[in-house]
């Protein structure tokens, strides 16, 4: 539509405002500019993170142990037990233990200072951590050594009148023992010794060496 020559439109509107569907474009305009630069700050972050159950972890986080923080990674078929080596008798010891065992076969449950596993199926079923002591009277003991895994055993095989009670397995990381007991029940023994294969020492994050 035509001006008059004084910048005013028939109405009474000026010439020199904004016209309402220009204002509008240059709005929407900009709200495009700013998701595009929104955008482009989100891939920057998914790029150096990976995703943790509860947080985002940098890539280049120190590493942590999976029954402190689990992450996406974590298989639940499996579960798995540390702890510290049953038999320190002082300070805090520089290696863990770890055992990995089927949660459908096992249930990891607190005892003592520690934890001990109990097999779901087999009544009285149980790896249970030891830290050794006499033998009450009527009980005898054969002392032998089993390679199970890559790890060698102690074994002793506790009978009472000739029967086997249980069974004792000791191994160490360097100098540091770790024992079991598993109970002559059923196929207990065959059963545990498949968790006993998967021992292995492991680094304790709270130990501090001596100066």
């Amino acid at each position: 539509m035509a001006s008059n020559g004084l910048g005013i439109l028939p109405g009474g509107r000026n010439t020199n405002e904004e016209d309402p569907v220009v204002i509008m474009g240059t709005v929407i305009e900009n709200i495009k500019k700013r998701m595009t630069l929104w955008l482009i700050i989100l891939v920057a972050i998914l790029g150096c993170c990976t995703f943790d159950l509860f947080q985002l972890t940098p890539k280049t986080s120190l590493p942590v142990f999976m029954a402190i923080t689990p992450s996406l990674t974590f298989n639940p078929e499996y579960g798995v037990w540390i702890d510290p080596p049953t038999y320190v008798t002082e300070g805090i010891s520089p290696y863990l233990f770890k055992l990995k065992f089927k949660n459908a076969g096992w249930e990891l449950i607190p005892y003592y200072k520690g934890h001990k596993l109990v097999n779901r199926t087999i009544s009285g079923c149980e790896i249970t951590p030891i830290v050794g002591g006499d033998l009450p009277e009527g009980y005898t003991v054969e002392h032998s050594s089993k390679a199970i895994g890559k790890n060698l055993y102690g074994t002793n095989f506790v009978y009472k009148n000739n029967h086997l009670e249980f069974v004792t397995y000791i191994t160490k990381v360097d100098k540091y023992l770790t024992g079991f007991s598993v109970e002559n029940i059923e196929t207990c023994i065959s059963n545990a010794e498949i968790v006993l294969a998967t021992f292995q020492g492991i680094n304790n994050p709270i130990h501090t060496p001596r100066p």
